[in-house]
């Protein structure tokens, strides 16, 4: 493999090699230590699995789906309830790799036991925020043509893997397809840099059969490219992403129709408002049967007007700007601040964008102006972690302290001000650091 000159002043053990706009991983040494450190976080995982906890999603939608798709019925999945009235309201996507380890499970005689089939689930789930990470990584590697160290490739990956919200999630309460649906759509955002729409497409309608908060992401990636006069582009990612999402909910549709719209589309509408957003504000009043109805319309609607007011104020916007992942990160906020129902980990997508575009915009050389502005930038995902946290503890709490509703408003403040603050600082941004054509076919080297 032909490296950069770079090569010959420093040989660090492994490296993103960027070639014909593709960020490659190559070891040279000390891939032994990679490896090692990958089953170390594995096994964090696996042992996590054996804290003692009550049932979470995992335990009551998701693995009972899992197994009667493994029993021969895939399409009915949707019929199953929890307490009468609860279906699995998430897309299906999860549940195929989901399905495979119920049928390791039953193959192995641990179906039935909870401790055992959980270790197994968490840790073999546990591969998909390492995907997340590193794909992470190539898109800051595909952004900036300056060097990653090893330090800040640890800090950057472990931001990511060690993030409570990440923990809350998929460990805490059972939603193992986080980390897939993001790993999905950092891949659509690849795919659509280097010019393939239809695939970023097809990804994007993946990412929202898993986690149905993908939408608020495909907006924003389609107005951007009718702003760009893309038309061709534009059609073939959404007639592909409509494809996508018809092919594969048709066989759901024709098996168990009424089940599948009741779990996918009806039942959302019948939740209560809960707290620490901006709807919570409507409780008890005369709106609130609107926002029990039209929520998800508030957030597509206020992700629309994010996405229009940055391309107003940002004409030099594209896909290939690290600014894009702050643009997605504002339209992504507003899913936990207008949601009637909000979850701690909510706020790992947006965090994981904050990441990408924090580390893209590191300034080569670091003058005091450069780095306070820098450091400011890496207060709104820290502030996305400090609400996840706040959020969760939120939520063990009763209703009946006296505070509970004064400091469920100071969360959804909190929420839009880091969405604010993002706007802002997303239209004062300036292009010039991303690299805004195809890598060279023997760089950049970004060092791991």
């Amino acid at each position: 493999m032909s490296t950069s000159p770079a090569l010959d002043a420093e040989t660090p053990s492994s490296l993103l090699v960027a070639r014909g706009g593709v960020v490659w991983l190559a070891t040279r040494r000390g891939w032994w230590l990679w490896a090692a450190l990958v089953m170390s976080y594995l096994a964090l995982w696996g042992a996590a699995a054996l804290l003692p906890t009550g049932p979470t999603d995992l335990e009551v939608f998701f693995w009972p789906g899992a197994m009667e798709a493994a029993s021969g019925h895939p399409f009915t999945i949707y019929h199953l309830r929890y307490s009468v009235t609860y279906p699995n309201a998430n897309g299906p996507v999860s549940l195929f790799p989901l399905t495979l380890v119920a049928m390791l499970a039953r193959a192995l005689g641990v179906a039935s036991d909870f401790g055992v089939r959980r270790v197994l689930v968490l840790t073999i789930f546990a591969i998909f925020p390492l995907l997340l990470s590193r794909e992470a990584l190539l898109a800051v590697a595909r952004l900036t043509s300056r060097r990653l160290s090893l330090r800040w490739t640890l800090a950057g990956a472990g931001a990511l893997l060690l993030a409570p919200a990440l923990w809350q999630g998929m460990l805490g309460y059972g939603h193992i397809e986080l980390a897939l649906m993001i790993w999905l759509l950092l891949l659509a955002v690849r795919q659509l840099a280097e010019g393939r729409p239809w695939l970023t497409g097809i990804l994007l309608a993946l990412a929202v059969l898993t986690r149905a908060s993908a939408i608020t992401y495909c907006a924003p990636l389609t107005v951007l490219m009718l702003s760009r006069g893309q038309w061709k582009s534009a059609l073939s990612l959404v007639s592909s992403g409509l494809a996508t999402g018809v092919v594969a909910l048709a066989p759901y549709l024709i098996a168990s129709p009424a089940n599948t719209v009741y779990s996918l589309v009806s039942f959302h509408a019948l939740l209560p408002v809960g707290h620490m957003t901006l709807s919570s504000l409507l409780l008890r009043t005369a709106w609130e049967p609107l926002v029990m109805a039209y929520d998800s319309l508030a957030v597509l609607v206020a992700s629309l007007a994010v996405v229009a007011l940055a391309l107003l104020l940002r004409r030099d916007l594209d896909i290939r700007s690290p600014d894009v992942y702050a643009l997605l990160a504002a339209c992504g906020l507003c899913f936990p601040l207008l949601i009637k129902t909000l979850w701690p980990y909510y706020y790992y997508e947006c965090f994981v964008l904050l990441v990408i575009w924090w580390l893209a915009q590191r300034p080569g050389i670091m003058t005091r102006a450069r780095a306070a502005r820098w450091a400011a930038g890496g207060l709104l995902p820290a502030t996305l972690l400090a609400l996840a946290l706040a959020s969760d503890y939120m939520i063990s709490l009763t209703l009946a302290w006296p505070d509970t509703e004064r400091w469920s408003q100071v969360i959804a403040l909190g929420t839009l001000g880091v969405l604010l603050t993002t706007v802002v600082m997303l239209c004062l941004s300036r292009a010039g650091v991303a690299s805004h054509g195809p890598a060279s076919p023997d760089g950049p080297v970004v060092a791991l």
